[in-house]
């Protein structure tokens, strides 16, 4: 018979009136953590902490691993806080001293997680490693599973879409052995990322098809929502701002009704990019510049460098050239600390179109010009084609009509040849009205 969480609660009260020395056993504190820890995070920190100190008073190091990796496993949902990298070091700590090598592995699993969502790439890949080899040393599939799909992630963050794509290819397998299908969503939704990464929409957007029908087969709504997202970036791409609208809205609805915050802020950042590209840019302003407030409080570096870039663009295209430039150097740290190569060279377009609105517009050839040939180093088409666009508007601006005329003619057919009707539009548009 299973017990709800609040038939729980009432157990552990009873049992902590038998006599010493069961009425004192840490197991008790350790349960109602777990029993709090989805429902009221203080009163589930209040007990693991009753826990550890009775499981270390009474020399039981398994206890103390597993209540810490409680709190540990629940950390990264919540916030990537200094905090919550203090408990699930803790939390490692405690498994090592165990000699608990899944517990060691799970715990190297969340810190890298949090790193991740720090923008610390490198501690993120160095956890994954670690813990990938600690599931396959134990036999835990599953672990294997997700930690080698959310590695693929922080390489995917870190431009090497090559290794990315393996060791999604490698993480299928284990997924399917555990029969995980929310695993398998997860694989299909980030192979959509990557090929839309490289320029490749018919198969990104097959795969987020692919993911889609399993996603709402399993009535996974957080997957869906991701799923809607990708889609939604795809007819962007595409140039149907419809279509895009669609599925933005519909991921915002997904996670809003879920109660996640963090990644409601992040359907509006899309929202706001939307917007400006319909025209309502004040509207992009305001939510962008709520987003990045939230991302800000979260410590969510790289999420708040994302809606930076939004809100600066917002602010250029409402003709706010100074406050778009002091939006550009407040966000100067977090593009310059970015590890995530793909956010840190868009920064780096946003930057160069700041200095196009400038007295020295001819300043941003050189950015602009840098972030185009590691655009094409790494593979981002659709960066490629904006700062393809963005070097054609310059020669406009700097008088080179002729030039900016055989660019645009170029990047229209180029962009039009791989479906990225949005560019091809801008840069009709900017042939016909330099």
């Amino acid at each position: 018979m299973h017990l709800s969480a609040s038939d729980s609660l009432q157990t552990l009260a009873a049992l902590r009136h038998l006599p010493p020395p069961l009425g004192d056993d840490a197991r008790i504190d350790m349960t109602e953590a777990s029993a709090w820890i989805n429902r009221d995070f203080t009163k589930a920190r209040a007990a693991a902490n009753l826990a550890i100190e009775k499981a270390t008073a009474q020399g039981s190091p398994v206890i103390v691993s597993r209540t810490y990796g409680i709190l540990c496993q629940q950390e990264p949902s919540i916030d990537a806080s200094t905090e919550a990298i203090e408990i699930c070091r803790n939390a490692l700590q405690a498994s090592l001293a165990a000699k608990d090598p899944n517990g060691e592995a799970m715990m190297r699993t969340d810190l890298a997680t949090i790193y991740y969502l720090r923008g610390d790439l490198t501690q993120s890949a160095e956890m994954f490693q670690q813990a990938v080899k600690k599931f396959r040393q134990v036999g835990n599939r599953d672990g294997v599973a997700t930690a080698l799909s959310d590695f693929a992630d922080t390489r995917f963050s870190q431009g090497d879409l090559m290794e990315a794509k393996k060791l999604l290819e490698e993480s299928i397998p284990e997924y399917q052995a555990v029969d995980d299908k929310e695993g398998v969503v997860l694989n299909f939704n980030n192979l959509g990322d990557m090929w839309r990464q490289n320029g490749e929409l018919d198969k990104a957007q097959t795969a987020y098809q692919q993911a889609e029908v399993i996603a709402r087969k399993i009535e996974d709504k957080n997957a869906t929502a991701y799923v809607l997202s990708g889609m939604g970036d795809v007819a962007l791409d595409r140039g149907d701002l419809t279509l895009a609208r669609k599925r933005y809205e519909e991921a915002l609805a997904l996670r809003s009704e879920a109660g996640e915050k963090q990644y409601a802020a992040e359907s509006r950042v899309s929202l706001a990019k939307l917007a400006i590209e319909e025209g309502h840019s004040p509207d992009a302003e305001k939510s962008a510049r709520s987003s990045q407030e939230q991302f800000h409080q979260e410590q969510q570096a790289d999420d708040e460098l994302n809606a930076s870039i939004a809100l600066i663009e917002a602010l250029l295209a409402q003709g706010k050239q100074g406050e778009a430039q002091k939006e550009m150097e407040a966000a100067q740290r977090l593009g310059k600390g970015s590890q995530n190569r793909f956010l840190r060279l868009q920064f780096e377009l946003v930057s160069a179109r700041v200095l196009m609105k400038s007295e020295h517009a001819e300043a941003a050839e050189p950015l602009l010009t840098s972030v185009n040939r590691d655009a094409q180093r790494y593979g981002f088409a659709g960066l490629e084609f904006e700062t393809e666009l963005a070097l054609a508007e310059l020669a406009n601006k700097t008088k080179h009509g002729a030039q900016a005329q055989i660019k645009l003619h170029a990047l229209q057919k180029s962009a039009t040849s791989k479906g990225f009707g949005l560019i091809a539009r801008k840069a009709f548009q900017e042939r016909r009205d330099p």
